[in-house]
């Protein structure tokens, strides 16, 4: 994989996809060989997976 250049990341912009959801995240966490996986850690429970960047 490689470098990607820091100017590029500084323009992403997060946005809301949905759907709305409650809560708070405890954790996240990409996948390092596979940049569209990955985890999300709810305070109510559970462990979610994204295999395409998406919840």
């Amino acid at each position: 994989m490689g470098t990607i250049d820091p100017e590029l990341l500084s323009q992403i912009r997060y946005r809301c996809i949905g759907p709305t959801r409650g809560g708070r995240a405890v954790a996240e966490a990409a996948d390092p060989k596979k940049p569209s996986v990955f985890y999300f850690g709810a305070c109510a429970g559970g462990v979610w997976k994204s295999e395409d960047s998406r919840l």
